[in-house]
């Protein structure tokens, strides 16, 4: 069976935020979009955002 590995990157640097960012900050923090895995990617294929064009 091939896989097809999507993968994507939206940051906006802040270097007057009053905390550090950490790799948990992304997985939970509530930003659009979340990050996703299977099938939540797909359903992003309606989006106005570079992964839905893509799909």
């Amino acid at each position: 069976m091939k896989r097809i590995l999507i993968a994507g990157f939206q940051h906006e640097t802040n270097t007057f935020a009053p905390s550090m960012a950490r790799y948990e900050h992304f997985e939970n923090g509530g930003g659009f979009p979340p990050m996703a895995r299977g099938q939540a990617i797909l359903d992003m294929e309606s989006m106005n955002i570079p992964i839905g064009g893509f799909i």
